[in-house]
């Protein structure tokens, strides 16, 4: 959650890296972590690769220069925010669910939540979407330790006509 934030915040240059590396084509991850999707180059440097952070890349370089705007809290470890009418996100570090009619400042249009989704473009969302209503506002639900984050270039509304 700390990365999709960094991604989502305007504040300098992110860099994000997550991984290990070892000596022995034996060895395993540290502490004996079992570690999905990694990808393994040379000198045996595994890099893990989650699907969303991968998206928030582009999230990031698409709000890149907007203003944070539309900033909320549910005062229990939880942030919701606007890049301008480009982006939105919604942060959830607490123990409980957070329902919440938020103001997105994105135009009206179904989105795509691009961090669960293996795919965020308009013709292939494999994750949740949201409905932005013509005042910029939409119902999102955010499980307890998670996040949902949209955008411009998720806006899924080919796939709903």
């Amino acid at each position: 959650m700390a990365h999709i934030f960094l991604l989502g915040y305007d504040y300098s240059v992110p860099t994000v890296y997550s991984g290990y590396s070892f000596n022995d084509f034996n060895e395993g991850a540290p502490g004996g972590e079992h570690v999905n999707d990694v990808q393994c180059g040379n000198v045996w440097r595994c890099d893990h690769r989650q699907i969303g952070i991968a998206n928030m890349v582009g999230f990031h370089n698409a709000v890149k220069g907007q203003q944070f705007t539309n900033a909320v809290s549910n005062g229990n470890q939880a942030i919701a925010f606007s890049r301008g009418n480009v982006g939105f996100v919604a942060i959830n570090n607490g123990d409980q669910t957070w329902n919440a009619v938020f103001h997105t400042g994105l135009p009206a249009g179904k989105y795509c939540d691009i961090i669960h989704s293996q795919n965020s473009s308009n013709s292939a969302c494999s994750g949740k979407t949201f409905s932005v209503d013509n005042t910029g506002a939409a119902t999102v639900v955010i499980n307890k330790r998670d996040a949902v984050a949209f955008y411009v270039q998720s806006n899924t509304h080919a796939l709903s006509t």
